[in-house]
């Protein structure tokens, strides 16, 4: 029983990150392994080291971080085991 679930688990994983690549692939993140909780974290992270002129389209709030999906480009590649998103806004 034990290992069956775990054997479901595995597909399940490994589901999401073949979806992962052929979404990356239409230019779409994979919710599951890139959350917008997340991308609006890392953000508020990185505003302090942006230009003060330059700035989001949308407000950075947990209200509209569902907005932070849509982006502008995101090129997806796997280096040394990782699959790294590169995600540009507008």
């Amino acid at each position: 029983m034990q290992l069956n679930r775990a054997i479901d688990e595995c597909r399940r994983k490994y589901e999401i990150l073949i979806h992962a690549a052929v979404n990356s692939q239409k230019g779409e993140i994979q919710p599951q392994l890139v959350t917008p909780a997340h991308i609006l974290k890392q953000v508020k992270m990185n505003q302090a080291d942006m230009p003060s002129d330059l700035s989001l389209l949308i407000p950075t709030s947990a209200t509209y971080q569902h907005l932070l999906l849509r982006t502008d480009s995101i090129n997806v590649f796997l280096k040394d085991h990782f699959l790294v998103y590169v995600i540009r806004y507008p």
